[in-house]
Order: C-alpha cells, then sequence, then structure tokens
C-alpha cells in the first residue's frame, strides 16, 4: 500500500492461540521482514498511538530474537505530580515548591500542577528530582 505521504507500508497480522493483531510495516522494515525466516519467532519494536476508538501500531523496529535480546530495554522513568494552588505573589509560591522539592531529593522527575488565581492551570515540566 502507499500512505498519504507516498510511503509505502505493508499490514502484517500477527497470529497466536490467544488472538491476532494487525501491524503497519513500513519501507524500512519491509526489507528487514523480508530477509527473515518466519517460521522462527521474531521481535517487534512498535509504537502504540490511539486514534478515536481504535489503536494504531506501527513497527519501529523489527529483530531476531537473537538481537532482542542484545537490546537495551527502555526505562520507564518514574515521575511524581505535584499540584498546588498558588496566589497573584507567585513568585513566593514557585520559591516554596522549589524548596519542597530539593529538601526531599530522590529519583522521580517532578511535574508540577500549578492552579492559578486567575482560574486556569498550568503544567510545567521539570528536570528535578525527587521523592515527594
Amino acid at each position: 500500500r502507499i500512505s498519504k505521504k507516498g510511503n509505502k507500508f505493508a499490514i502484517v497480522t500477527l497470529m497466536d492461540f490467544h488472538g491476532k493483531i494487525d501491524l503497519m510495516v513500513f519501507e524500512r522494515d519491509l526489507e528487514k521482514l523480508q530477509s527473515l525466516n518466519l517460521d522462527e519467532p521474531i521481535a517487534f519494536k512498535a509504537k502504540v498511538e490511539k486514534m478515536g476508538d481504535f489503536l494504531r501500531i506501527s513497527t519501529r523496529k523489527i529483530l531476531t530474537l537473537e538481537e532482542a535480546k542484545e537490546e537495551k530495554a527502555a526505562v520507564k522513568e518514574e515521575i511524581t505530580i505535584i499540584q498546588r494552588e498558588i496566589g497573584t505573589n507567585y513568585e513566593e509560591d514557585l520559591l516554596k515548591i522549589y524548596e519542597e522539592i530539593t529538601k526531599n531529593p530522590g529519583n522521580k522527575r517532578a511535574i508540577l500542577i500549578l492552579k492559578t488565581p486567575f482560574g486556569f492551570s498550568l503544567k510545567i515540566d521539570t528536570n528535578l528530582r525527587c521523592n515527594l
């Protein structure tokens, strides 16, 4: 098939005793797939996207099991969400939040959800690490 952007892709159906799943395989991976022994187990790295009521699964990489064993697994980062209300004197409030985070060091990345006095919330992704 040809995508809207003009890229070649195929829909590959994987089946086992529990059911089946369709994967979109793009041109860069089609040659790799064709070169593999399909009677042997293979591994897929994939991206899953929710599109309305459907899931779209696109391959990122196709590997033999030996190659997959050598791949470094993605480490899921731990986060902590800190929700606070801030007032019109927001600089002082932000300093208090910063002090709270730095007084509780840890491995979790801090994400701030700040409710403003103006009726909206602000999300701030930080690189600060804490254990709150």
